[in-house]
């Protein structure tokens, strides 16, 4: 029994930014080069300094996997009473991730990530939607 059915116009919608986070999390991904989320790779030596980049989906927001794969959970036609418990309790997991995340590589790297802390957000991409927001006007 659903709670909510989207009409078939929103679901074309949907189905858009399904696969456009589909695309983020690819590129944050591969934006991240070394990471094996599957452990299939040999692991090769961490160089002694590590240099924090800001490049792709990184320069707008701290934690992009987190950030689509909220989207992506979201963005679905139909809501049935497990889907709305399970995308609650995987938003709530999302949000602790990304705080408990942003604590221990700010405990690694307290110099070079507190500084990117300053300039990044940590979920939201807000100077990206302001940038977006101030060049309509």
């Amino acid at each position: 029994m659903a709670v909510f059915d989207s009409p078939g116009w929103l679901e074309i919608i949907f189905g858009v930014i399904s696969v456009l986070c589909a695309y983020g999390l690819y590129r944050s991904v591969t934006t991240l080069g070394g990471f094996d989320p599957f452990g299939l790779r040999t692991p090769k030596p961490q160089p002694q300094k590590v240099f924090f980049q800001q490049k792709g989906p990184y320069r707008w927001v701290r934690h992009p996997l987190y950030l689509f794969s909220f989207i992506f959970i979201w963005s679905t036609t139909s809501f049935t009473p497990d889907r709305i418990v399970f995308n609650l309790l995987w938003s709530i997991w999302i949000i602790v991730g990304t705080w408990l995340e942003d604590r221990d590589i700010l405990n690694a790297y307290p110099n070079e990530y507190g500084s990117y802390q300053t300039q990044v957000p940590m979920i939201i991409p807000t100077q990206l939607l302001l940038n977006i927001l101030l060049e309509k006007n």
